[in-house]
This record gives C-alpha cells, structure tokens and sequence, in this order.
C-alpha cells in the first residue's frame, strides 16, 4: 500500500490500535491504543511512504508439524524447566548421552526406567528374566496385557 499528503495537506492522523481483552470480564479496552500525527514539512506538497520491499523466504513446516519432533521439542523444553526448578547445576547432555544398565524391569525396576526417561537419560538396557503375569501391567509402565 502506498499511502500520501493529498496537495495542501500539512497533517496526517494514523491510528494504531491495540485492544486488550480484560481478563476479569468480556470489555475490551483500547487504552493502549496510539493516534499519531505525521506533519509535513517538506517543501514540496506531495510526499509518498512506500513500503519496505520484502525479500522471499522459504521456511520449513515439516519441523513444526511432525509428531515426533514436537514431542523431542516438548521433552527438551521439559527438562530445562525441571532443571531450571530443582537442579540448576545439573548438564543435560551428560544425561543424554551416558549409557544405563537397569537390572529387572519389575514394579520398581519400570518406575526407574520411567525417571531415568524424564530426566533425558536415553540409552537404557534392561535385563530381566522374568515372565510378565497378566496382573503385571497394572503395576509396570513398561507392558501391556499382549505382554502377558
């Protein structure tokens, strides 16, 4: 859009609206809201404003709308939270990247698995040689009842 002093026109009005919804009822407010005043004085009558030109840019959804990235992204977004709250000093990618030998993947042995998970810990073996009955699964996070 190119917009201009009509000849003659010393002033322009430009209204810049910004409205807030109130969070205790339905009123929206414009208190924010600015009126600016462009005066012109150039010595000519006719000023024109154009736009900046944009350049192209391509950009790549396929990140922000696969599954498996958002729940990477989601994860990552986690941890730092967790360790922002409860350890500051621990380092992730040490986490990440250390190697877990868990002994039985019973009742307490799924519940450490389970935590080892949530704080990135992401190479985890399990050994076990047990059977999965049919009432594990209500206890272990790790089977389903096909296991059984």
């Amino acid at each position: 859009m190119i917009s201009h002093f009509a000849k003659g026109q010393k002033k322009l009005n430009v209204v810049l609206i910004r409205e807030k919804l109130s969070k205790l009822s339905d009123n929206i407010s414009f208190k924010q809201s600015i009126v600016m005043t462009l005066e012109n004085t150039a010595p000519t009558a006719e000023i024109e404003f154009k736009p900046t030109t944009f350049r192209e840019v391509a950009i790549e959804l396929k990140k922000q709308m696969d599954p498996a990235s958002l729940a990477e992204q989601a994860v990552g977004l986690n941890l730092k939270l967790m360790k922002w709250r409860m350890v500051p000093e621990l380092n992730l990618e040490i986490c990440k990247s250390a190697k877990c030998l868990l002994l039985g993947s019973g009742s307490l042995g799924c519940q450490v698995a389970r935590n080892l998970l949530s704080w990135g810990y992401e190479n985890i073996t399990f050994v076990d040689n047990g059977k999965v009955s049919y009432s594990n699964p209500v206890r272990q996070c790790l089977f389903t009842f096909q296991d059984s």
